[in-house]
């Protein structure tokens, strides 16, 4: 989770958990027949994630310590300043999904 260089990166622990979700989601109910399909599992499961995430954000947000300030503010300018190190993130996260064999992806990002 904490690189050597001091990042954080929460990519490998996700896809991790995604991928333990899809074997149960395939012992429950088959075989997911198509990219499509397990692309839309996937996207389903990314938008549960999010929601989650951002409902554990909301809730930290408020704590009287952050103030008027919402913290999410301060994440975002960071992560603007470094627009190239999410592009590289990107990158590998599309050749880790192909590893897995979830879908074939691109590794150029839009």
């Amino acid at each position: 989770m904490i690189a050597e260089d001091g990042t954080i990166s929460f990519v490998q622990e996700l896809l991790d958990l995604l991928d333990g979700f899809l074997r149960e989601y395939e012992e429950r109910r088959g075989p997911l027949g198509s990219d499509l399909e397990r692309g839309l599992v996937i996207t389903y499961l990314l938008g549960v994630l999010r929601c989650d995430a951002r409902a554990i954000g909301e809730c930290v947000a408020r704590a009287p310590a952050f103030g008027s300030i919402h913290p999410r503010l301060v994440y975002e300018e960071c992560v603007g300043r470094n627009p190239e190190i999410v592009t590289e993130r990107q990158k590998w996260i599309a050749r880790e999904i192909a590893r897995r064999g979830w879908l074939n992806l691109p590794e150029r990002v839009d």
